[in-house]
């Protein structure tokens, strides 16, 4: 099994598309995820194994910060330690472009995606109520 991580294109999109619909609570339509691409600042990076479309994340720069858009895995790919190699590719290419704190909120009951990220050195600073359509909290969590 090769795996690559490489910058996004228009035609993977269809791809992300099912995955977020799949794995995402709030799921981003498919224009939305088009306009990301399109977008100056964001950084959008796929997760290929051969030529199949396996995880993807994306994430603002805005000044010195990031803000992660989304990050996710195809569940029949998950827990293999994907979202570990995908999740080190955003960090290295978050130092490239100078960011110098990263934020992102989840669901407070993700323990999958939390521990992945206290595992990077995030940490919760806050909470937003009833984030989700299914009311459920986010937590704020930074990497500073």
């Amino acid at each position: 099994m090769e795996i690559n991580i490489v910058n996004v294109q228009e035609n993977y999109i269809d791809d992300i598309f099912n995955i977020e619909q799949s794995e995402i609570i709030v799921p981003w339509s498919k224009e939305s995820l088009l306009g990301l691409i399109r977008q100056q600042f964001i950084i959008f990076r796929v997760m290929l194994k051969d030529d199949e479309v396996i995880g993807y994340y994306s994430f603002q720069k805005i000044c010195d910060e990031g803000y992660i858009n989304n990050i996710a895995i195809k569940r029949e790919y998950q827990s293999q330690g994907l979202g570990t190699k995908l999740f080190e590719d955003l960090i290295e290419r978050a130092e490239k472009f100078e960011v110098k704190a990263l934020t992102l909120e989840v669901g407070k009951n993700n323990n999958k995606a939390i521990g992945l990220y206290e595992k990077f050195g995030f940490k919760v600073e806050g909470v937003r109520k009833n984030y989700y359509k299914n009311s459920e909290d986010a937590l704020i969590m930074w990497k500073r």
